[in-house]
C-alpha cells in the first residue's frame, strides 16, 4: 500500500520531487524509497541487457532499469496483476531498449515483485 498516493515517474528524482511536494512525513518518504530501492533490486535482476551482469563486484551497479522501477511503484500501488507487470515488462524491453522480450523471464520477474509487494 502506498500511503501518500505516489504514482510514479520517469525516474526516481521526479519521484522524489513529487514526494517532497506532497508533504510526506519521513515515514512515508522512507518507506516509499526503501520499495523503490527494492523494486530496482528485482530489476537489476531481471537485467534483459545483461548490464549488471558485468559489473565486478564493488562496482556502480546503477543502471537504465532503475528508471523503470518508479512506474512499477506506481502500478503496484494501484493494484496491477502478474499479467499487466509483465506486459509492462516486455513493452519495456521491446519499445525502450529495442530488445526481444522473454516473456516466461518477464513472468516470473512480475510474479516475484507482486509477491514481494503483497508481502511488505
Amino acid at each position: 500500500r502506498d500511503p501518500i498516493g505516489f504514482l510514479g515517474g520517469d525516474s526516481n528524482l521526479h519521484g522524489i520531487n513529487q514526494l517532497i511536494q506532497r508533504g510526506a512525513s519521513p515515514r512515508a518518504f522512507l518507506d516509499t524509497l526503501k520499495s523503490l530501492r527494492a523494486i530496482e533490486a528485482f530489476l537489476r535482476e531481471w537485467d534483459p541487457l545483461g548490464a549488471i551482469s558485468n559489473v565486478h563486484e564493488g562496482g556502480d551497479v546503477s543502471d537504465e532499469s532503475d528508471s523503470y522501477a518508479p512506474t512499477i511503484h506506481g502500478m503496484l500501488g494501484r493494484g496491477c496483476g502478474v499479467e499487466d507487470l509483465a506486459a509492462h515488462l516486455m513493452r519495456v524491453e521491446s519499445e525502450s531498449m529495442g530488445v526481444s522480450a522473454a516473456a516466461e523471464r518477464d513472468r516470473a520477474v512480475a510474479l516475484r515483485i507482486l509477491e514481494w509487494w503483497e508481502g511488505r
